[in-house]
C-alpha cells in the first residue's frame, strides 16, 4: 500500500478503537503491519494528549491556522469534524448574490494526489447534476498542500433521525428510499463509487427531499475495467466499519464495484425499516468485526416486523449477498 491507503487504513482503525474499551487497544495495534503501526501510535498519542475530537487533527497536516479566505470563500465557523476533516460554513459572492456552501478541509495534505490528477477527478465529479445529490461547487489546494471541497450546505436531518420524527409508515419509508436509489444509480451511470454510504451522508432537507453528500470524495471508476478504481481524494475515511460492504474489508481494492454502494444501501434500507442493524459492530473488535461483515448472516428484515415479509424481504437480502 502507498502512504494515502496506509493513512486511510489507520484512520478506520483508529475509528473503530474509540470504540473498544481502552484495554484492547495495544493487541489490536500490535496486528498491524509496521506502518500501520507507526501511524496509529501517532494518532492514539495525539488523542491522548488532545482529547477525541482533536486526536486526528493534530496528528494531520492540517495547519490550526486556518485561513480566512479559502480560494474564492470566506470561511465561517465550524460545522462539524471527522476524522480526516474539518467542515466550515463559508460564503462567496456571485454577482449580487452570496452562495452558502459547506467548505470541507482534508486533512492529510501531504499525501494528496498531484495537484493536475485531483483537478481532473474534481471536475468529473462536478458533473454529477441530479436533484438527490449534493453537488461539487468548487476545489483546490492551499498554500501548505491542504485541498479542500465546497459543497452546497443542506438544512436538514440524516435520514434515519428524519424517519423516526416523522414515524413514517413502511410505505413512506420505501417512497424515500427510492429517491436515494435513484440518485445513487445515476452516478453509477457516470461510472461514479460513493464508497461511504450511511445514514448521515444521506441527509432529508426542510421539503422532505433526501440529499446524498460526500460524493466529493468518491471514487472515478477507470474506463479500462468495470472493477479499477482510483482514489479522488487521498486520505479520505474508506467507508464507515458499520456500513462497510465485505469487499472493502479486504485487500484488494480492484474488488471494490458500484456493488459495494448496493450493499451499503442494503444496510440502511434495513435500518430505516427495522430500527436495527443487521449486525451490532460499534463493541466488536477489528478483526471479529471485519469477518462478520465478509461471512456474517443477515437475517431477514421480516424477523423484526412481519410486515416486511415478502418482496421487501427479497430485495434487502439481494443488496446484503456476500
Amino acid at each position: 500500500m502507498n502512504d494515502a491507503d496506509n493513512w486511510r487504513r489507520a484512520d478506520a482503525l483508529f475509528d473503530h478503537l474509540l470504540d473498544l474499551p481502552r484495554a484492547q487497544w495495544n493487541a489490536l495495534i500490535a496486528e498491524q503491519p509496521e506502518e500501520i503501526r507507526a501511524l496509529l501510535h501517532r494518532l492514539v498519542a495525539a488523542h491522548e494528549s488532545s482529547g477525541p475530537l482533536d486526536s486526528a487533527m493534530t496528528a494531520s497536516s492540517l495547519s490550526s491556522a486556518v485561513p480566512d479566505t479559502i480560494g474564492s470563500w470566506r470561511r465561517g465557523e465550524e460545522i462539524g469534524r471527522g476524522g480526516m476533516s474539518v467542515v466550515y460554513r463559508a460564503e462567496r459572492r456571485l454577482g449580487d448574490a452570496t452562495q452558502t456552501a459547506a467548505l470541507k478541509l482534508l486533512t492529510v495534505s501531504a499525501l494528496a494526489a498531484d495537484g493536475r490528477q485531483l483537478q481532473r477527478e474534481h471536475q468529473a465529479l462536478a458533473r454529477l447534476q441530479h436533484p438527490g445529490i449534493v453537488p461539487l461547487l468548487d476545489a483546490g489546494v492551499l498554500e501548505d498542500g491542504t485541498p479542500y471541497l465546497a459543497m452546497p450546505l443542506v438544512e436538514g436531518e440524516r435520514i434515519d433521525r428524519w424517519c423516526a420524527q416523522q414515524a413514517l409508515s413502511v410505505n413512506g419509508i420505501v417512497t424515500l428510499f427510492r429517491q436515494v436509489c435513484d440518485a445513487v444509480a445515476y452516478a453509477h451511470r457516470r461510472r461514479i463509487i460513493h464508497r461511504d454510504l450511511k445514514p448521515g451522508n444521506i441527509l432529508v432537507n426542510q421539503d422532505g427531499k433526501p440529499k446524498v453528500i460526500d460524493f466529493g470524495v468518491a471514487r472515478a471508476v477507470e474506463e479500462d475495467g468495470p472493477t479499477r478504481t482510483r482514489m479522488t481524494c487521498a486520505g479520505e475515511l474508506v467507508g464507515t466499519l458499520q456500513y462497510m460492504s465485505p469487499e472493502q474489508c479486504t485487500e484488494n481494492a480492484d474488488a471494490i464495484d458500484i456493488r459495494s454502494d448496493v450493499y451499503s444501501l442494503g444496510l440502511v434500507l434495513f435500518e430505516l425499516l427495522t430500527g436495527e442493524r443487521p449486525y451490532e459492530l460499534s463493541q466488536t473488535p477489528l478483526v471479529e468485526a471485519a469477518r462478520i461483515i465478509r461471512e456474517g448472516r443477515v437475517p431477514r428484515p421480516s424477523t423484526h416486523d412481519r410486515a416486511l415479509r415478502g418482496d421487501l424481504d427479497n430485495i434487502v437480502l439481494k443488496a446484503l449477498r456476500k
